[in-house]
């Protein structure tokens, strides 16, 4: 009757170890995959963001690409794509709360009249990664102004 007993032990052993997996696994239903996508993230305003502009005085190309290279010594790459091609600018960039100010120079651009061209950049920040309400100015050269939003990528 002891073997009986032991083996009965063992059976009710293994049949726990299986229910207790069973009951707090997670398989690959939305359910899951839903508690991973909530998990809140907060990101530092150093690193990459990317994201779109537009211009206030020609609407017509709609929306283009942005970038910035955002650096913990207070410096920024600015890499964006317009209507005649891409323009490279390098700057420096301040955080007042949750205001991020830029201000760069462009030093590649397919249009001479924009090399050297000073333009400067606010948005507001959030730790989720998003950069809103963001608005840039020209203040050298054609004067232009428009809006963006980024999302920062790593």
């Amino acid at each position: 009757m002891s073997s009986y007993f032991l083996n009965f032990k063992k059976l009710v052993f293994i049949f726990s170890a299986i229910l207790l997996v069973s009951t707090f696994s997670c398989s690959d239903d939305e359910t899951c995959q839903g508690e991973v996508a909530n998990v809140p993230t907060n990101f530092p305003i150093e690193g990459l963001w990317i994201g779109s502009y537009t211009i206030d005085n020609s609407p017509s190309p709609g929306t283009q690409y942005i970038s910035f290279a955002i650096k913990s010594d207070g410096t920024l790459v600015n890499d964006s794509k317009g209507t005649y091609g891409q323009y490279l600018s390098i700057g420096t960039w301040t955080l007042s709360g949750q205001t991020l100010n830029c201000t760069i120079v462009c030093v590649y651009s397919p249009e001479p009249a924009l090399l050297g061209a000073k333009q400067t950049f606010s948005a507001t920040w959030d730790k989720t990664g998003k950069l809103t309400d963001g608005t840039w100015r020209t203040v050298s050269s054609n004067g232009g102004t428009g809006k963006f939003t980024m999302s920062r990528v790593n």
